[in-house]
């Protein structure tokens, strides 16, 4: 009849005992247990990402506000989405600050309801473009929300104020 069927459960068991201990010996060698600890500041691969944006957040805020300084009946709702950027710049890691002059510096005397509606959905394009560059999934991730957030403030705007 032959020769019985090999023990699969053994064979199973030395390779997973060779594979922990080699990974043992790896992270023995690794470990350095009497060398001293790496001190160096870990790099954020999408630290220009993350700036790019939240100096774009900022830009919007500047942007909100300038329309807010006009009167209007709608100024609970822009004032609403004002405060959503400021807090996509804080989910970036920002913290609130003055926009920067070169931001400002570009921002309508008083912005329209189109415009408000036209840098939203650049914003939203912009979020598309910074999230296919980051590094890290939950950057990704996060530009994406705010990406999706902008493109609902554009399509609120255009339809509130037209």
């Amino acid at each position: 009849m032959g020769n019985p069927a090999p023990d699969i459960r053994v064979r199973m068991t030395r390779r997973t005992a060779l594979a922990l201990l080699a990974g043992a010996g790896l992270a023995a060698c690794t470990s350095g247990g009497d060398s001293v600890a790496d001190t160096s500041p870990t790099v954020d691969p999408d630290a220009g990402t993350r700036a790019e944006v939240v100096a774009q957040e900022w830009a919007l805020v500047a942007l909100y506000d300038a329309a807010l300084a006009a009167p209007s009946g709608r100024a609970d709702e822009l004032t609403l989405l004002r405060e959503q950027h400021i807090e996509h710049a804080r989910a970036l890691g920002s913290t609130p600050a003055t926009p920067t002059p070169s931001a400002s510096a570009s921002v309508p005397p008083v912005p329209s309801a189109q415009d408000l509606a036209a840098a939203e959905a650049d914003a939203a394009r912009a979020r598309v473009n910074a999230c296919s560059r980051a590094v890290e999934p939950e950057l990704a991730r996060l530009l994406a929300l705010v990406g999706a957030s902008e493109a609902g403030h554009a399509a609120f705007l255009k339809a509130a104020f037209s």
